[in-house]
């Protein structure tokens, strides 16, 4: 049995798909950039040896619906401050 490949950007990754990605990987199969990986798991979200399924992230987006976008905004705030000081 041969080892699925990872996911490209053409890849349909569904939510009950086995497979483990690790944060580069995870964030071609959700449409995200990496960055958005990273806020999550400042946010709470485990990947457990660095790898994380996709039903894994969306039952963690599910559960917490407005994490990523505060932080995204808080990030983009300081950023503003920080150039315009």
């Amino acid at each position: 049995m041969s080892a699925k490949p990872s996911p490209t950007s053409g890849d349909k990754v569904t939510a009950d798909d086995p497979r483990l990605f690790n944060m580069n990987e995870l964030a071609t199969a959700l449409g995200v950039n990496r960055g958005y990986i990273r806020l999550m798991k400042f946010g709470g979200f485990k990947m457990p040896g660095g790898k994380a399924s996709v039903g894994m992230a969306h039952r963690f987006l599910s559960e917490n619906p407005d994490l990523p976008k505060s932080q995204l905004s808080k990030k983009k705030q300081q950023a503003r401050e920080s150039a315009e000081a």
